[in-house]
């Protein structure tokens, strides 16, 4: 399970379902770990865009979660079939999945987790043209992702305050944005994320008339 998780960050989507699958034939005994096993293959078909799929595990595993009582998992897979919303444009059924996910992460204070779905919520609010709220959300999940160490979720979120900038016009500071996310991306090793990073960055320097840099980096991605 773990090394399956590992091999998702790495870009390995083949060697990240293959284990997850070897993991549920093992792990069926412990109901709990099964259900994360379940959610976590959804994750996978999801960042494949396998929507059906997806959708499948996050409503075979919200169901074991609530069977568990277990009001993290829940929220957890609230938000992920928000986002399978978000990504198939029903953008009222994803802020509302979004909202409860938040609700319940509150109730059992995993700040953590509030912080990726407030970034969701912002991508959305930026999605439907209301900046201020985008960059209110983004710069909470911020916040949220430093006080708990994580890296990743800290470049991703800055990731998004880019995109943010580039849109509403700053290229300069969506090019700072990008370049802060993508040192911390090169720490942990996240390869997906980093392609992303430095494409976003080309678009930047393309922007910012640096076309030169801009095809150099794209061509990295």
């Amino acid at each position: 399970f773990e090394r399956a998780l590992s091999l998702r960050r790495l870009g390995d989507m083949d060697g990240c379902e293959r284990d997850l699958l070897a993991a549920l034939e093992l792990c069926q005994p412990d109901a709990w770990l099964y259900a994360v096993a379940r959610k976590e293959l959804g994750v996978t078909h999801h960042a494949r865009r396998a929507i059906d799929a997806a959708r499948a595990c996050y409503e075979a595993a919200l169901a074991a979660a609530r069977t568990l009582a277990d009001q993290r998992l829940e929220a957890l897979l609230i938000g992920n079939l928000g986002a399978l919303a978000h990504d198939t444009g029903r953008f009222e059924e994803a802020a509302e999945s979004y909202h409860q996910a938040l609700e319940l992460l509150r109730a059992v204070g995993d700040t953590r987790k509030e912080g990726l779905y407030l970034m969701n919520l912002g991508i959305l609010e930026q999605e439907e043209g209301r900046h201020a709220r985008a960059s209110k959300h983004y710069r909470r999940a911020l916040t949220l992702a430093e006080e708990a160490g994580d890296r990743r979720y800290q470049a991703i979120v800055l990731g998004s305050l880019g995109v943010l900038a580039h849109e509403t016009g700053d290229a300069d500071a969506a090019l700072a944005l990008h370049e802060r996310a993508l040192t911390l991306l090169l720490q942990v090793g996240d390869a997906y994320s980093q392609a992303l990073c430095r494409a976003r960055i080309a678009a930047a320097l393309t922007a910012t008339a640096a076309t030169e840099g801009g095809a150099e980096i794209l061509a990295r991605a």
